[in-house]
């Protein structure tokens, strides 16, 4: 996995945002997530992720889900799943964030591999 950005909390009076950045070789971007205040079903996102305009405003790019995966014989992982798309990305970003020991978050990527059927003989 790599590491291409991170999120810091922010105490804003308006719950829970998270701000910080992704950096890539096409992308340098800052990004806020913000709660979803419309939240109407659980699988609705958990937050809103907005960027910084060229005009100083928020610009809505994605959505963040809050996600947990259970670990056999080990306490369970909790992140951060943040899908974010522009018509000025080349493709839309689907990364994670890991909360660290330092009460940070570290955005990571991975490029997702094809499932292969177990039945096929290479």
């Amino acid at each position: 996995m790599s590491k291409i950005g991170y999120l810091i909390s922010a105490d804003t009076g308006q719950g829970e945002e998270l701000h910080g950045e992704v950096r890539t070789l096409d992308l340098q971007q800052k990004i806020k997530l913000l709660p979803n205040r419309n939240k109407s079903s659980a699988d609705a996102p958990d937050f809103i992720i907005s960027a910084l305009g060229f005009n100083g405003d928020d610009i809505q790019i994605g959505a963040a889900w809050r996600k947990m995966k259970e670990r056999l014989g080990a306490p369970p992982v909790h992140f951060i799943s943040l899908s974010m798309d522009d018509p000025s990305f080349s493709c839309a970003l689907n990364v994670a964030a890991f909360k660290t020991d330092d009460d940070r978050y570290e955005i990571t990527w991975r490029r997702r591999q094809a499932q292969q059927n177990q039945n096929d003989v290479a």
